[in-house]
């Protein structure tokens, strides 16, 4: 039999061992608790410092994307578009952008439109950053700025554009003219505010790019001398009164400029050339026997596709370091109609007729990734697809003029191509 001591003994137990239970459950919520306190400081902390970035569209697209797909990895493997000859597509912060003379639409990875802006271009470009898409219509008086929800920027001048680009960071550079001047090349902030501007007298600048904070500007120009071209490259720091360099370079027309984290790069009619920052040349290569197809850059690479040898279709690929120096050359026996860097800089894919191909710029190997057609006889990407529009190690991302093809990286590519 079981005394009442014994019972009142087990009965102690057993709520010892109840409240040493709830115990723990207390001590974990109020760390929890504390750990949520600690985390929304921060949070407001942040706010307070970066007051400028946070606006309804921000929050709204972070409650919009929040909780969809892992950035760069595709829900589908293919969703319809309605594109045309003059559309041009881009990736912008794990959405597709698409924009044509009519509008702009931004895609998920799903293939579901979020958002639709009406346009009025001729001839529609796109330029994207890490923070807004900018479109502008070529020779007209229109400028646009969006992000993946609203449109944060409009600009109607009286004068044309000839380019533009938007940095990470948000700050715009613009190519116009004005009256008395061959060109003008306007810097704007965060906040569309124009900073500084470059007015050229006789230069017809055809490029102009910024770094991520706009502490530098590279023009890249031409003007006539004595029945001959003239290539006037400026380099800019901060201000259009400290002027660093002035190149000029005889007898080439200039295609492009860049900058990158050690300098820039200018691609001529004839030669690409490498210079750091106090536009000291440190790189030169004469580009003879091929015209200049494709050209390709990003923060740590540039790429050029010239044409080959002979009057065929065969194609001359060059990768260059920051420093000028070749890192991959190779002729190719077919056409190239669009190249691209990976995500992580380690291939450069390029598109061709017949298949996407990849360059293992770290182990210098070349290899077809995915033919157009494969061995069933299978169509894998839409025969009308001429670029590509985003590459990481999970997809590989295709616009045509029906569809946006989402193709999946072979595992061989992943690991490196042999």
């Amino acid at each position: 039999m079981i005394d009442a001591k014994t019972i009142k003994t087990t009965e102690r137990a057993d709520s010892a061992a109840e409240n040493g239970y709830y115990k723990k459950i207390a001590l974990k919520l109020k760390t929890l608790k504390i750990t949520l306190i600690i985390l929304l400081s921060f949070f407001f902390l942040g706010g307070f410092l970066f007051i400028e970035d946070i606006s309804f569209d921000n929050i709204n697209f972070l409650l919009k994307t929040i909780d969809i797909i892992p950035a760069g990895r595709a829900a589908a493997r293919e969703f319809r578009i309605d594109a045309d000859e003059n559309s041009t597509a881009g990736f912008y912060r794990n959405n597709i952008a698409l924009l044509r003379r009519g509008r702009l639409d931004v895609y998920d990875l799903t293939g579901r439109r979020g958002s639709t802006f009406q346009l009025a271009y001729s001839n529609p470009i796109l330029s994207i950053s890490d923070r807004y898409i900018l479109t502008y219509d070529l020779g007209m008086n229109k400028l646009d700025v969006f992000n993946a929800v609203s449109h944060v920027y409009e600009y109607i001048g009286e004068d044309p554009i000839f380019g533009a680009r938007v940095s990470d960071s948000g700050f715009v550079v613009y190519i116009t003219r004005e009256a008395g001047y061959a060109s003008v090349v306007k810097i704007l902030n965060k906040n569309f505010s124009e900073i500084y501007a470059v007015y050229r007298v006789h230069d017809y600048i055809v490029d102009a790019d910024i770094n991520d904070t706009a502490d530098y500007l590279v023009t890249a120009g031409f003007y006539a001398e004595n029945g001959d071209y003239v290539t006037s490259i400026l380099l800019y720091e901060k201000d259009s009164e400290k002027q660093i360099s002035d190149i000029k370079i005889y007898g080439e027309e200039p295609y492009r400029i860049k900058l990158n984290s050690t300098g820039f790069c200018a691609v001529l009619e004839n030669s690409v050339r490498f210079y750091d920052l106090s536009g000291r040349e440190i790189s030169y290569l004469g580009l003879s026997g091929g015209m200049i197809r494709l050209l390709e850059f990003n923060g740590d690479f540039s790429a050029v596709v010239l044409d080959g040898r002979t009057l065929g279709s065969d194609s001359r690929i060059l990768i260059f370091d920051n420093s000028g120096n070749i890192l991959y050359e190779r002729f190719i026996d077919m056409e190239i109609i669009n190249i691209k860097f990976s995500d992580d800089c380690e291939y450069l894919h390029f598109l061709t007729r017949t298949g996407l191909y990849a360059i293992n710029i770290p182990e210098k190997t070349f290899k077809q990734t995915l033919p157009r057609i494969n061995a069933e006889g299978e169509q894998e990407y839409d025969e009308t697809a001429g670029s590509i529009i985003f590459a990481n190690e999970e997809n590989i991302f295709l616009a045509g003029l029906s569809k946006i093809d989402i193709l999946e990286r072979p595992p061989q590519q992943i690991n490196g191509l042999r």
